[in-house]
């Protein structure tokens, strides 16, 4: 697809462009909200920077969110899945929160809302807020609005309880878990300090143990080095050794 050209007023002209990163700053409520390394489209010809509708409502609707984040405001899209929860219109949400019934459609739309609003919003989030908001505006809405908000705001406030209670539960059985964990490694720490014990017990068995395959070949056994001893696992091999070829006894126990 061909990429558009834009209007340069310099060239007088419509022209090829090059994205460049710039800093932007939009007022928004008396507040300068400034993105930073935005690309911007300029003149390929002259190097002039060039408008377009479309991207200059995007880096708008940016500065926006900017500005949201930095005053905690929800989003649009978080005030429409606040309103779906409950499965309400847009007109019957607005008017159980005592607001005009057009505002939640401009709030969706991309209308930032002011701070009080805001709170009711964040308030209404939980079910049981949202029913209390609803029933001080109760005039306004019909029996089968109110009877549809008690029953959803019922419905979801025993969902949040039941959560809290299996993750009230998953916490206890982790804690459980973690403390199994701690007496198994206490037992083996101390099942590794008994083998290297018998171990020990066994090094000091070994030159009595090389003297008995002595006796048992018949003939004195090759010695290790000066320096070296025989570790306990040669020994074990020497022994299995000797008894293969062995045919003139037929058992064999250290010590004898």
């Amino acid at each position: 697809m061909e990429k558009k050209k834009l209007f340069c007023i310099k060239c007088d002209e419509k022209t090829d462009y090059v994205l460049k990163s710039i800093d932007i700053v939009h007022v928004i409520k008396g507040e300068n909200i400034t993105l930073k390394n935005i690309e911007i489209p300029h003149c390929s010809v002259c190097g002039e920077q060039l408008s377009d509708l479309d991207i200059e409502e995007n880096h708008f609707e940016m500065a926006l969110n900017k500005y949201r984040a930095d005053k905690s405001l929800l989003m649009p899209v978080d005030i429409k899945k606040i309103r779906e929860q409950y499965g309400l219109s847009q007109r019957a949400f607005a008017r159980a929160l005592g607001f005009a019934e057009s505002t939640i459609n401009r709030y969706e739309l991309g209308a930032l809302q002011d701070s009080t609003h805001n709170s009711i919003l964040l308030l209404s989030k939980q079910p049981r807020n949202f029913l209390t908001i609803a029933m001080q505006n109760k005039e306004k809405l019909s029996e089968n609005e109110i009877e549809q908000i008690y029953n959803k705001t019922k419905e979801l406030d025993m969902e949040d309880r039941a959560q809290g209670l299996i993750e009230r539960g998953m916490t206890v059985i982790e804690n459980d878990a973690i403390k199994r964990l701690e007496l198994m490694v206490i037992g083996l720490s101390k099942s590794i300090d008994n083998i290297e014990k018998l171990l020990n017990r066994v090094s000091v068995k070994q030159e009595p143990l090389v003297s008995n395959f002595t006796q048992f070949l018949g003939k004195p056994l090759k010695q290790p080095q000066e320096d070296e001893k025989a570790s306990l696992w040669d020994t074990m091999a020497m022994y299995s050794s000797a008894t293969e070829n062995a045919s003139r006894k037929e058992r064999f126990r250290i010590g004898r």
